[in-house]
């Protein structure tokens, strides 16, 4: 027998990962909302070189940053509807 908060815990991770997912594929790509100059930035202050190859990793490093914001928000959202919804 499957232990139930093994399964609980796995549900809330599944649906996490569905969520973030969605995000990602809804938002479009890093170079679009992401100011070259702010990339630029970040990328001297975490490899102290700008080339082509640290500036795409900052621009994902920032976009996942995006995306992980945004699904915890969604996410914690979610559960709150959910729990004032089960309260009524």
């Amino acid at each position: 027998m499957v232990n139930k908060h093994f399964l609980y815990y796995a549900c809330h991770i599944s649906l996490f990962l569905i969520v973030m997912m969605a995000v990602g594929r809804v938002l479009p790509g890093p170079e679009s909302y992401i100011d070259d100059t702010l990339a630029t930035m970040f990328c001297r202050f975490l490899y102290s070189d700008v080339n082509c190859e640290t500036l795409y990793d900052t621009l994902f490093y920032i976009d996942m940053f995006v995306i992980l914001s945004l699904a915890v928000l969604i996410y914690l959202a979610f559960f709150n509807l959910i729990n004032r919804y089960r309260k009524r």
